[in-house]
């Protein structure tokens, strides 16, 4: 399931892991219309394959996947690229779980649900060049 634009006109390069389809698609959709390039894993294993092949300067991340949870995904990152930016999705609030995933080094979170604006306004800060609308 991968979708690219050309690596001229895109501000950034994304990388979504997250097995929810719903959410996963819908995030790929808005991303790609505003012109960024963009890879969608649905498993753990998956998303870090792609994060060696694809090389992403941004990655959204569910804290909920099938074959392992997103704070060992986040672990894992870190030791292949451990500069690449984080940003942690979850539907639900844990301290402990927060805690851990600041001390892997996310970058930050976006709760679920969460809205169209809310995904590009917290992605658009992380790239020099606004995307195009």
């Amino acid at each position: 399931m991968t979708s690219e634009a050309t690596q001229n006109s895109s501000p950034g390069r994304i990388l979504i892991i997250d097995d929810d389809k719903t959410i996963g698609g819908m995030v790929q959709a808005v991303l790609n219309r505003f012109q960024y390039q963009v890879r969608w894993a649905e498993t753990g294993a998956t998303g870090l394959s792609e994060l060696t092949s694809f090389s992403p300067d941004l990655v959204l991340l569910d804290v909920s996947l099938p074959d392992m949870d997103g704070v060992e995904v986040l672990h894992q990152m870190r030791m292949i690229f451990p500069k690449v930016k984080i940003i942690m999705m979850t539907g639900f609030h844990d301290d402990n779980l927060t805690q851990q995933a600041r001390n892997e080094g996310v970058t930050d979170f976006l709760d679920k649900p969460f809205t169209v604006q809310e995904l590009i306004d917290l992605v658009s800060g992380y790239f020099p060049t606004p995307p195009a609308t």
